[in-house]
């Protein structure tokens, strides 16, 4: 038995617009991460994020105020002084990552769609809430892999030390991003338990109400 629920109209309008919003991020997602992947090859140069083990750049400001940049680095390094290991895996990271994205949001769009025509309480409603949160698993961590390799490869190529020298050596800097990603997996996680949950009680109570 398929148990649906029919969302009244304005709801229905509302949800075509968000799936109408996916479509166009998608587009934007490969049209802006094609155009830094030519721009970086045009250019011949590969984007390296460090974490600098030195002592922090100590500013003041024109009121007076002592200003410490602890920031990471965002380097742009010429592809020609780096391995072909380091340029291979940050390229690597940068495809797998519009990859990612595109299959988040078109999954996403997806499962929009379905409760736009009230069929979120059957097992492909729940395949797809699985598929969505594999795809933000592989936002979240695919990229960042593929980028640890090649920054660390870009750290021994630019030179640094070897492991174990504090203060000589930088290191790969993780972004903010992944963790926002893992909380909505979380979140998400949670929503397929309350729909697995909802489901049932719908299947249980077809034909009855």
């Amino acid at each position: 038995m398929l148990t649906t629920v029919d969302p009244v109209r304005s709801d229905r309008h509302f949800l075509r617009f968000v799936i109408i919003a996916f479509g166009v991020a998608v587009v934007w997602v490969i049209v802006d991460g094609v155009m830094q992947l030519w721009s970086g090859a045009s250019r011949g140069v590969v984007a390296v994020v460090l974490r600098p083990p030195f002592e922090p750049v100590v500013t003041q400001s024109p009121s007076g105020v002592v200003q410490e940049q602890r920031d990471i680095l965002h380097l742009q390094v010429d592809a020609a002084e780096l391995s072909g290991t380091a340029v291979g895996w940050l390229r690597v990271a940068d495809i797998v990552e519009i990859v990612c994205w595109v299959a988040l949001l078109v999954f996403a769009a997806i499962l929009i769609s379905r409760i736009a025509r009230g069929r979120f309480f059957d097992h492909r409603f729940q395949v797809l809430l699985n598929w969505v949160s594999l795809a933000l698993l592989c936002v979240a961590a695919l990229p960042a892999m593929a980028s640890l390799i090649g920054t660390n490869a870009a750290i021994s190529d630019l030179g640094y030390g070897p492991w174990g020298e504090p203060g000589v050596r930088p290191s790969a800097a993780a972004t903010s991003d992944a963790w926002m990603v893992f909380l909505v997996v979380l979140f998400v996680s949670g929503l397929q338990i309350a729909f697995r949950s909802a489901t049932r009680l719908a299947r249980d109570q077809d034909g009855i109400i």
